[in-house]
């Protein structure tokens, strides 16, 4: 839906002959040689800056994708920062979040899965701020949206 949002202006009406999959594509198959084939989809000239249709609608999905990761990266740093009162702890854990391989290619990627490690862990962060500070109406409602809005249907 965020990606819709962000999207809704753009002409993705060459969608379908942007959407080649590739047939020689190993996703979900950890190492299988060192010649594996991780795109799911079939590059083309289509893709060339400037962008263009569906290619922008994706670049810009992609953009939204890695600010999800950003966001989760502060919210790792705040939350360590709860628990330890060290800034080196916090920008260690933040660092260690933002550079783990396995993250950084989720947070590139158009995925679900950058905005579910958003919303939880800015979630364990508002629970973190409630334990350690103190109950008010407007944390506990913030934390409720939070843990709500990954299991919202539409």
């Amino acid at each position: 839906m965020l990606g819709a949002l962000a999207t809704f202006w753009v002409d993705t009406g060459d969608a379908t002959d942007r959407l080649t999959l590739n047939p020689h594509a190993i996703i979900g198959v950890p190492q299988v040689a060192s010649n594996d084939n991780r795109n799911m989809i079939v590059h083309s000239d289509a893709e060339q800056f400037p962008y263009a249709r569906t290619t922008l609608a994706v670049h810009l999905i992609r953009w939204l994708s890695l600010l999800m990761g950003v966001g989760t990266v502060y919210a790792v740093y705040r939350i360590t920062l709860l628990l330890t009162r060290r800034e080196a702890a916090a920008l260690l854990a933040a660092a260690f979040t933002a550079f783990n391989p396995m993250f950084a290619f989720l947070s590139a990627a158009v995925n679900n899965d950058n905005l579910v490690m958003l919303l939880a862990t800015l979630s364990v962060w508002q629970l973190l701020r409630i334990w350690q500070m103190s109950v008010m109406t407007r944390r506990v409602v913030l934390l409720g949206i939070l843990v709500g809005l990954p299991v919202s249907r539409s």
